[in-house]
């Protein structure tokens, strides 16, 4: 299990979707804010990217990476297949930053 680092690690101030939209370049990076209710599960696939959860809690399992984020953390997530869950008792928000397909690294 991967551990999430605490937003306080990349910015100043409290979570939210405004400053994380302000500090990545909307010409080179995908920002898309999401809420999911309590007990939604579901999988997907993904380019590498960050995750910024502004409320409640979930979990990303990859083939080979697995981490919970909580409010006010993030995380660096690697391309792949994956399953989501929310963790908890509260609905979650989060906010996923990926570059742009023609931005994409293949790693």
């Amino acid at each position: 299990m991967q551990l999430a680092l605490s937003w306080s690690r990349k910015f100043d101030g409290e979570p939210s979707e405004k400053v994380i939209r302000n500090y990545f370049d909307p010409s080179e990076n995908k920002v898309t804010k999401n809420s999911y209710p309590k007990n939604a599960k579901f999988c997907g696939s993904m380019i590498a990217g960050q995750c910024f959860v502004l409320d409640g809690a979930c979990k990303f399992s990859f083939k080979d990476y697995e981490v919970v984020i909580r409010a006010g953390e993030f995380a660096h997530l690697p391309k792949g297949q994956y399953d989501f869950e929310v963790v908890g008792e509260t609905p979650v928000t989060l906010v996923k930053v990926a570059p742009l397909p023609d931005r994409a690294t293949t790693s």
